[in-house]
């Protein structure tokens, strides 16, 4: 699982960086506070989130690309988790200081649970607006096949599937 972020990762720099000597890059980052409510798996409960994005943005400021991390801490059961991800977004228009700017996200990565040594996949599409700096977003998140840890033993779970809708507000700089 950490091959495949690493990769992801380093294949998303460097298509950045080609990109970068044939067009203007210009930094993007955010903040953003959320909600997530489980609906899956006969489980209910939710958990709140804090992540932060840093990325670049091009072709005339309607296409981000960056790499995020997060905390997020369920309310549910006290467990703790660390999401790792990259996020494409579309933006709906070029100007960043238009009052009301739709968009859509999508965020492909890693979970990583503090509370034990396990590691999941999340996919997490998103729909959202931007206003003025401020931004909403809602959607939904696929968290599958975590890989757990017990007695020194890896192994994959197959039971590890977890289906959210997540809200959230935040800022972008």
């Amino acid at each position: 699982m950490k091959k495949v972020i690493i990769a992801i990762s380093i294949s998303c720099l460097i298509s950045l960086s080609a990109f970068a000597q044939s067009s203007k890059l210009k930094y993007y980052g955010d903040v953003e506070m959320g909600d997530q409510i489980l609906i899956s798996n006969g489980w209910k409960g939710n958990a709140i989130s804090l992540n932060t994005t840093h990325g670049c943005s091009f072709i005339n400021n309607t296409l981000i690309a960056g790499i995020g991390v997060g905390y997020m801490y369920s309310l549910t059961n006290e467990d703790s988790f660390l999401p790792l991800y990259l996020e494409g977004k579309y933006r709906f228009t070029d100007e960043y200081h238009t009052l009301f700017v739709p968009f859509v996200s999508l965020r492909l990565g890693g979970q990583l649970d503090l509370s034990r040594v396990d590691n999941a996949f999340t996919v997490s599409p998103a729909i959202g607006c931007e206003i003025s700096n401020l931004f909403i977003r809602a959607g939904f998140q696929f968290i599958d096949g975590g890989t757990q840890v017990d007695n020194g033993r890896i192994y994959y779970n197959d039971n590890y599937h977890y289906y959210s809708v997540v809200f959230s507000v935040g800022v972008h700089f």
